[in-house]
């Protein structure tokens, strides 16, 4: 007996073969699961998510409701903007000296054991160099 003439076969082709024609006796009878084959039930069916539908859209809302339908996507809102707007502070070009806080920039200076002149530690402070004259 060739191996191709056993019921077991592994040929891919013969295999095809017998998926793309099976035994129109052990095809599943789908026509149970249609709904649409009780017309009335069917038409029924769809009015009432229809009905449905239109009561919860008439429905008032109360304010915890609304928070609660709108939290997520002011959420999401809130979370695209701060990405934007790290995302723009990240990638523009700063100078660091002059956007410290006059504590960090005199800290800065003590830690680094610089003295800067007396008109640039006037100047981080908020004072004028006529004061230091």
């Amino acid at each position: 007996m060739a191996d191709h003439d056993r019921p077991d076969s592994r040929d891919p082709v013969e295999l095809h073969d017998r998926l793309e024609a099976p035994d129109p006796d052990l095809r599943p009878v789908l026509r149970a699961l249609d709904p649409s084959t009780d017309a009335a039930r069917w038409d029924g069916l769809a009015l009432d998510v229809a009905r449905r539908g239109l009561a919860a859209r008439l429905r008032a809302r109360t304010v915890s409701g609304q928070l609660q339908a709108w939290g997520r996507p002011l959420l999401a809102a809130a979370a695209a903007v701060a990405a934007l707007t790290w995302t723009g502070a990240l990638l523009a070009p700063v100078d660091t000296r002059a956007t410290l806080e006059p504590a960090a920039a005199l800290s800065t200076w003590a830690a680094d054991d610089n003295l800067p002149p007396a008109a640039t530690i006037l100047g981080a402070l908020g004072g004028t160099a006529d004061v230091a004259r």
